[in-house]
């Protein structure tokens, strides 16, 4: 009979550890395939190369060839006739401009879609580019595609920022209902296996921490559901942004105001 009960007793801690080991392991699965999807946040292009040609520094400077280009001309990424430009001034090589190699009031400025990275030619004057001139003040405002590759940067700081905290939350979230299943696990354990005054003193204790855990882990995932939102709102202004940044490329030229 008392071979039976240890038996028996054995058989329930074994059973036990098994299911803490299980929960441990489904959990950090968890937390890995977490991560990944957090990674996958915001489907981005493939990238298109913009050729930089670095300035050479000493020696004679050369004349100024006389321009080729016209503003208002287009190309595409593949075309051979498209100019270079010396360096990225704003943005990236999906949504950016820079002046044109060895042109010194030429711009080249360019957006991706699904059909691959499209360039137009303008010039330092450009309203489009830097913005419509008021004719009052002959200053700039600040609508042209300069400024909307700035906001579509700082928004994908910003998205990047939120991707950082949605792992933190994630994280909290796994850590806090594996403790309370930790201690839910240990808890029956040291019932098992102790008398009956240890296992009615420790119960309220593990109890107690079990619900912390649980409480945390709920609020962490509520945090986390908040977060996830405003990622999802932050993606919509980048898409909405970069299609301004597509319509301002196509934009004609409008006149200077009078001077």
């Amino acid at each position: 009979m008392k071979i039976g009960k240890v038996l028996a007793r054995t058989g329930i801690i074994l059973f036990s550890a098994l299911c803490l080991i299980v929960f441990q392991l489904a959990n950090s699965i968890l937390l890995s395939n977490s991560d990944a999807s957090a990674e996958n946040h915001f489907p981005t292009l493939a990238p298109n190369t913009v050729t930089l040609t670095p300035a050479v520094a000493g020696g004679t400077p050369a004349p100024t060839p006389i321009s080729t280009l016209e503003p208002d001309e287009y190309f595409e990424k593949d075309d051979p006739k498209r100019p270079e430009v010396r360096y990225i001034e704003k943005g990236d090589e999906q949504f950016g401009y820079g002046p044109v190699n060895d042109e010194e009031t030429v711009f080249l400025m360019w957006y991706t879609d699904e059909n691959g990275t499209h360039y137009r030619v303008v010039d330092s004057t450009s309203q489009i580019l830097f913005g419509s001139v008021d004719p009052v003040t002959g200053q700039r405002r600040e609508n042209g595609f300069n400024k909307k590759v700035e906001e579509r940067e700082s928004l994908k700081t910003e998205l990047a920022d939120l991707n950082v905290k949605l792992r933190g939350e994630q994280r909290a979230t796994n850590q806090s209902f594996g403790f309370s299943g930790l201690l839910l696990g240990v808890g029956l354990v040291v019932c098992i296996l102790a008398t009956a005054g240890v296992c009615t003193l420790a119960t309220p204790i593990v109890a107690a921490g079990a619900v912390a855990g649980m409480a945390f882990g709920i609020q962490n995932s509520s945090d986390y559901a908040s977060l996830d939102d405003q990622k999802d709102a932050k993606i919509a202004q980048i898409e909405d942004m970069e299609n301004d940044l597509g319509e301002d490329l196509t934009k004609p030229e409008p006149p200077l105001p009078d001077s």
